[in-house]
């Protein structure tokens, strides 16, 4: 029975480190992205015309595509987590396989912004406004292909392994990471592309 109580408060642990953890991360990107929103706001709202100095404004496609793309990586991943509940690794690896193409289709989209953008003339010497666009997609950018590697890292462990409460508490962590960034994607779009 001692067993049974040690191996319980070890998972209790565990999930409360794991929690700590993810908590911290989330925590401080969003002061991170936090404090570029709030200096693009600044500028933005204290700017007569916008796109300031004459700037075209950048067209809705690539950005929608990529917000298409990362919504899709989360609704993938989602349905992935709820196969490896049910134990079907199968599945489960086939849906995480998705959300990666959906990562993989969100980076290239990025990459096809910012070469249109230099079509417009707009790189980060440009000024302000395209400086900030691109400080905001690289950073994102950057912190998504983290959130790739650890999808490719997932599906590396449940190639030879079977599935056990240890790995779907890692699991969730990195859907959490992504939702995360998912939603900073979606504010990125909206303030940055739509207003």
């Amino acid at each position: 029975m001692s067993s049974v109580n040690a191996e319980i408060h070890n998972d209790i642990q565990d999930e409360l480190k794991s929690s700590i953890g993810m908590t911290v991360i989330l925590v401080s990107l969003m002061m991170f992205f936090g404090t570029l929103f709030f200096g693009y706001a600044v500028y933005r709202f204290t700017t007569e015309t916008w796109p300031p100095m004459g700037m075209q404004k950048i067209n809705l496609m690539l950005p929608s595509m990529t917000t298409i793309a990362v919504s899709l990586g989360s609704l993938f991943f989602e349905i992935s987590k709820k196969y490896l509940n049910k134990n079907n690794k199968i599945q489960g690896k086939n849906f995480l396989i998705l959300s990666i193409v959906m990562g993989l289709s969100y980076v290239f989209f990025q990459y096809l912004l910012w070469r249109s953008m230099g079509q417009l003339g707009l790189y980060t010497s440009t000024g302000i406004f395209a400086s900030l666009i691109y400080a905001f997609t690289w950073i994102h950018v950057a912190h998504m292909s983290m959130a790739l590697i650890l999808f490719f890292w997932a599906y590396i462990a449940l190639l030879p392994r079977e599935i056990n409460k240890k790995m779907l508490r890692s699991f969730t962590n990195i859907g959490t990471f992504w939702h995360f960034l998912s939603g900073i994607w979606f504010f990125i779009f909206i303030f940055l592309f739509v207003l």
